[in-house]
């Protein structure tokens, strides 16, 4: 079933999909209203009106049916009989409420529950489940009068479930979710006295008299800014009650009494230091006055966390705290906990965004330390590397919690960095928790000790996971140096090498290399890519030279280096990493070429084309299979309103067969996907292969076509072999050597053929193979269907003449 998202941004969740882009915003516009609506028909011409008001009737009335049919696209997926989700008839459109559910139906429902719960205990999960439930105002970036008014009920009844909240929290003694609510009802409503009165009685009730008197005056600076108006007496005589309440410390300085400061010192031995600091992102708005609200939303989170975990405060300053503890573990909990409560919080006006980004690390204190006089350097320099949202702990640190970490709570290397004044290189590890919002970050903001390069990924990495644990887990094998990736041109074979590395890249810490031979054409052109690749710049000279700079850069810590597209060069390439498996014995080499280097210790794995579904395959099953999911993927890139459907389904299963699931292949096709539908293009492809082309200027001249980057296989041929291969083309479908070698007159078949597979152009078809492949005289080859068309293609070019370019 699925479930349309209204409040924060308008979305539409299936079972293993997720679709918040839509053809138009008129698209976008009317399901919002048909959701918001649920189950009540909507008359089709109210709808023109509402949506299209300044077309005529006939053309709105065209719009609507176009939006309409996007939308079924959407909403029902191949195998969804036709109107169960969007019923439509010639007179009114609705969408069904027994197939779908809101969030805005469910967040109505949450509070009327609570209204007529009999018990404080149901009333408070239901305001719980309501305010949780709200993520944004009701469809922002949509105008629509009734999408105006819609919003500030909803707005309204959610300022008003916090402070019922907050008020049962506060009757049952609960002070730091009471405070987060009343905090929060001040940044949805910052003009609301009564809210603002809410929150200062409750700093007061903790303990927080300067955090009170703050919110007090913040309160009347926004009246006179917005309104023109001042506090009201019931404000004023809580000011009064602040001002003469007696004098305490902040919520963060609690476990430090003032009176006690001066005489209070560090325990001696080992103790671990938290460090947290609060970064925002200011708005157009922003200002210096705008930090006040995170800053006390830290204080508040900090004192109770701290409490929690036995944590005592060392010193606190606006939206940062510097903390210790006896056990690391506690220390670890406590980033962990501040981290989590904080994530997913909207700020102010002025305000756009708020982060924690925290440090832990572990000291040797001697005795008689004062706190005042005290700071951790190894904090001070892990917080400083941190990037927003990121908490980091030092090796020391990791040391004493890896055994004992809550469930859930990891540990990432990131490599060795030398931290601001630290004398040494120090490893650097990264802890992440469930449902962290962000677990991937950008390199500490540090000198990398052992600095590495992998190539930036726009697209996302689909398929490929059985293939890609191969590559990970033979790679991590003691006895594996060398693993070559294999694989016909456009089979993925550097994307997959690319994704390899960086998932093992905490295992080699910073020195993870990406060498691209893509242009090289000999041993100068080689060595000089390596140069460049490992920033080997002062190294002049013989390839002696450069591969003893290459052993000193990459001497003394694991090693990963990815080699990318060595067929034209193999030669070189296999005397070079020879030449450095020699020098570096724990050195591993990630290569792919469309055929292996043929040395001592190569393994190689031979990637095939992506899985592509059988003519029989029903349309509810076609998203299981790996290219289908890539071309959906890309076509979406190329026109955000493509999806798979009913009508479509089969003309993009028989794209995906005709390409052999080829991810190059499917990619040049989908790209396509702004002029063409699936069926077009599977007419087309039959005739001929010339539309799978590119003019992207990105892209590598042999990776703009099909037909260039079988060019570039076939070209590296001798000529005896590659007339063979051309001559193939009359052999359909799969064949052993001895009919190769009758049908084609050619006596070494058997010798040319396992060539051919070793270049990528012949594949062993293992299905139909009765004997083991160590008996390869009965083993079966084929080529797949792309690659026979295109030496059909070279076959017939002598009597053709030369094909236009």
């Amino acid at each position: 079933m699925p479930r349309v998202e209204l409040l924060g941004g308008l979305r539409i969740l299936g079972q293993d999909t997720a679709v918040d882009r839509f053809p138009t915003q008129k698209t976008a516009a009317l399901l919002g209203y048909l959701a918001f609506h649920l189950g009540r028909p909507q008359a089709r011409d109210a709808l023109v009106d509402l949506l299209w008001p300044n077309s005529d009737l006939s053309a709105g009335r065209g719009s609507l049916s176009v939006a309409l049919s996007a939308l079924r696209h959407q909403l029902e997926p191949p195998g969804t009989p036709a109107g169960a989700v969007l019923a439509a008839d010639r007179s009114k459109v609705a969408l069904r409420a027994e197939a779908v559910t809101t969030d805005v139906q469910e967040f109505d429902q949450l509070l009327k529950a609570a209204a007529a719960a009999r018990s404080d205990a149901g009333r408070q999960h239901a305001l719980a489940a309501a305010v949780a439930l709200y993520k944004g105002e009701l469809l922002p970036g949509h105008y629509e009068d009734w999408v105006m008014v819609e919003q500030e009920r909803l707005a309204g009844s959610f300022r008003l479930a916090l402070r019922q909240l907050g008020s049962h929290y506060h009757q049952l003694g609960d002070l730091p979710h009471a405070l987060d609510c009343a905090f929060r009802a001040v940044r949805e409503d910052p003009l609301n006295e009564e809210a603002h009165c809410d929150l200062i009685r409750l700093y007061l009730e903790s303990g927080d008299r300067s955090s009170a008197r703050r919110q007090y005056y913040l309160m009347a600076e926004r009246l006179s800014q917005e309104l023109g108006s001042s506090p009201g007496p019931e404000a004023r005589a809580l000011l009064q009650r602040v001002e003469s309440s007696p004098a305490t410390a902040p919520l963060l300085q609690l476990a430090v009494p003032k009176a006690a400061s001066r005489t209070f010192t560090l325990p001696a031995g080992t103790i671990s230091v938290l460090g947290l600091e609060v970064d925002c992102s200011l708005g157009a708005e922003g200002g210096r006055r705008e930090l006040d609200e995170p800053c006390q939303r830290l204080e508040s989170l900090c004192a109770h966390a701290l409490r929690q975990h036995g944590g005592r405060p060392l010193r606190s300053g606006p939206g940062a705290l510097s903390a210790l503890f006896a056990r690391a573990t506690d220390a670890v909990a406590c980033a962990v906990s501040v981290h989590r409560a904080l994530a997913g919080h909207r700020c102010g006006r002025g305000v756009e965004q708020f982060h924690v980004r925290a440090a832990v690390g572990t000291e040797e204190v001697a005795e008689g330390v004062n706190w005042q006089d005290w700071r951790s350097e190894s904090v001070a320099s892990l917080l400083a590397a941190a990037h927003s949202g990121q908490i980091l702990c030092s090796s020391e640190t990791m040391g004493l919690v890896r055994r004992s970490l809550e469930p859930g709570i990891g540990l990432l290397h990131l490599g060795a960095y030398h931290l601001a004044g630290r004398p040494e290189a120090e490893a650097v590890f990264q802890v992440t928790y469930p449902g962290m919002a962000r677990r991937r970050f950008p390199s500490p903001k540090a000198r990398a000790s052992g600095p590495g390069s992998l190539p930036l990924q726009v697209t996302r990495f689909i398929g490929r996971e059985d293939e890609l644990a191969l590559v990970c887990s033979t790679l991590l094998q003691v006895e594996t140096w060398l693993l070559t990736i294999t694989g016909p041109g456009g089979c993925g074979k550097t994307r997959l090498a690319a994704e390899a590395a960086d998932r093992l890249r905490e295992l080699f810490p910073g020195a993870v290399w990406f060498v691209p031979l893509v242009d090289a054409r000999d041993p100068a052109s080689c060595w000089e890519a390596l140069r460049r690749s490992l920033d080997l710049s002062e190294a002049e000279g013989d390839l002696e030279a450069l591969l003893s700079a290459a052993s000193q850069a990459l001497l003394g810590r694991p090693c990963l280096v990815v080699v990318d597209n060595t067929e034209q060069v193999v030669d070189c390439v296999a005397e070079g990493v020879m030449s450095l498996r020699r020098r570096l014995p724990q050195l591993k080499l990630l290569v792919t070429s469309r055929r292996p280097l043929a040395v001592e210790g190569e393994r190689e794995i031979a990637l095939g084309p992506l899985g592509v579904p059988p003519r029989e395959g029903l349309p509810s099953q076609l998203a299981r299979y790996e290219s289908i999911r890539l071309f959906v993927d890309r076509a979406q890139a190329a026109r955000p309103g493509f999806q798979l459907t009913a009508a479509n389904s089969a003309a993009v299963a028989g794209l995906c067969r005709r390409l052999d699931g080829l991810p190059l292949a499917l990619e040049l096709a989908a790209a396509r996907s702004q002029v063409f539908t699936p069926s077009q293009m599977l007419a087309s492809l039959m005739q001929n292969l010339d539309l799978l082309a590119s003019h992207r200027r990105d892209l590598h001249p042999r990776h703009r076509s099909l037909r260039a980057a079988l060019d570039w296989s076939v070209d590296m041929l001798p000529p005896h072999l590659r007339a063979f291969f051309h001559r193939l083309a009359t052999l359909s479908g799969s064949f052993t050597a001895t009919e190769a070698e009758t049908a084609l007159q050619a006596p070494l078949a058997l010798d040319w053929l396992l060539e051919l597979r070793d270049h990528s152009l012949v594949t062993i078809d293992d299905a139909l193979t009765d004997e083991p492949f160590s008996n390869p005289t009965e083993a079966r080859f084929r080529l797949l269907d792309t690659v026979r068309q295109y030496a059909a293609d070279k076959l017939r070019e002598p009597l053709l003449g030369p094909r236009a370019a």
